[in-house]
């Protein structure tokens, strides 16, 4: 018995020994020397925020951003994009050169029209024999889309293709593997790397149904005045146009004001069309699609159209782009060829521009004289109220001696010039004005 106590014994000893022998000092050599073995040093990752030893109370003072980790941002200070007239160059060059384009390929393919209808005038007599030998369409629906086809005027075919378009861009818009694209390509924006395919594909992009509904809605209702007015061909040359020359001026707008955005939709060459077909024809009657009842005339339609534009342009309602419908708008009184229409509407923006560059007086204020250039002479004024005051006179100044010192500047009439000069000044001291108070902002901050 006692041999077998031994091994036992022995057997202990030896179990003991190696469940120890993974520790580099054993309990009692550890309660000898007075400390313990340390814990394993937890670390973070990089980039990951940790606490060393702050209280609950200054978690500034606790904050330790490794490298690599983007610094804290004040969510007080709004974040925004460098303003840069020099990146407008391309899209001013690409404007212009599209615009170009476009009227040559018009006049070349009201050209060829206008063959193909000459040779088809001496082949009527072929033509309605081959009818009577071609087998008549089957079905009573191919019937009826062919019958309504054939019953539409020549400016709804016209605008069919451009409905067409912008549907597919609005089903495009409802694809998440398309959503980047769409962003890139079919939304203007001047803070944006990409500029100029912007300016004509946003034309036809619209993201809200309700959106794309009334902009075709307006597009059909006056279609077949704009096309019997300019021809096809010219109306596709103005529609393109109009779209990148709107966007355009939502470009130089934006960039001058600092509130830059993503634009999109067709209502800056909508509002070319409306404004064509008001200044051709002014004294016909518009009604509001929900509100049929109240009509008015189209010069008087022209008239609020741009007032209300120049009023979210200047106090940056942000809504709407109205820097672009106010771009479309005059393009459009351009291309309606009425030079009274045309001096009306200069006039109206003019009188517009004055009254709010007065009543801006209270929100920028300066120090500085500005010299404005009038029709007498240079003026030196020290508040923003006589120079909106001299706006408004300079805009509606139709007969005064000062417009008939300049029967034509540049081809315009001495009205139109004091119209144009107007706007040009509210412009420019609108600009300023921005900048001033974009200057207040990031000192008050």
């Amino acid at each position: 018995m006692s041999w077998r106590r031994c091994i036992l014994r022995w057997a202990r000893d030896d179990i003991i020994s190696i469940a120890t022998r993974g520790n580099r000092f054993t309990l009692n050599t550890q309660q000898r020397c007075g400390f313990r073995k340390a814990a394993k040093e937890t670390k973070t990752k990089k980039g990951v925020i940790e606490e060393t030893g702050a209280s609950h109370t200054e978690p500034s003072e606790g904050l330790i951003h490794k490298r690599g980790a983007s610094p804290p941002v004040d969510p007080s200070v709004a974040y925004t994009p460098p303003r840069s007239f020099g990146r407008l160059v391309k899209p001013l060059v690409f404007t212009i050169g599209f615009t170009g384009c476009s009227f040559s390929t018009a006049a070349i393919w009201q050209y060829e029209s206008l063959k193909s209808r000459v040779q088809s005038y001496f082949d009527e007599v072929r033509a309605d024999w081959l009818d009577k030998l071609q087998p008549q369409k089957q079905g009573d629906l191919r019937k009826s889309i062919n019958q309504w086809w054939n019953s539409l005027s020549e400016g709804q075919r016209t605008v069919a293709g451009i409905i067409a378009a912008n549907a597919v861009v609005f089903c495009c818009w409802r694809v998440p593997s398309l959503q980047r694209s769409m962003i890139k390509y079919f939304t203007s924006n001047p803070a944006s790397k990409t500029l100029c395919f912007p300016m004509l594909l946003s034309t036809f992009s619209h993201y809200s149904f309700f959106h794309m509904a009334a902009n075709m809605y307006v597009l059909w209702s006056f279609s077949s005045s704009i096309v019997s007015m300019l021809g096809r061909e010219q109306f596709m040359a103005v529609y393109m146009s109009a779209g990148v020359i709107s966007t355009m001026f939502s470009y130089v707008c934006k960039t001058a004001s600092g509130r830059l955005g993503p634009s999109l939709g067709a209502s800056g060459a909508i509002m070319t069309v409306l404004a064509a077909v008001c200044t051709k024809m002014p004294e016909a009657k518009l009604a509001i699609i929900f509100l049929p009842m109240y009509a008015f005339s189209a010069g008087n339609a022209l008239k609020a159209i741009l007032v209300m534009d120049t009023a979210g342009l200047v106090l940056g309602w942000r809504y709407f782009d109205h820097a672009a419908h106010l771009g479309g708008a005059l393009f459009g009184v351009k291309s309606g060829g009425r030079t009274d229409t045309m001096i009306l509407a200069f006039q109206v923006l003019g009188l517009s521009l004055g009254v709010m560059g007065w009543c801006l007086e209270n929100s920028c204020t300066s120090s500085h004289s500005w010299r404005v250039l009038s029709h007498s002479g240079a003026v030196t004024t020290n508040s923003w109220q006589f120079e909106g005051l001299w706006m408004t006179c300079a805009a509606t100044s139709l007969g005064s001696v000062q417009c008939q010192k300049y029967k034509t500047v540049l081809g315009l009439p001495g009205e139109r010039h004091a119209g144009l000069s107007a706007i040009l000044t509210c412009s420019i001291k609108w600009a300023i004005c921005s900048l001033n108070n974009n200057k207040k902002v990031l000192v008050n901050s």
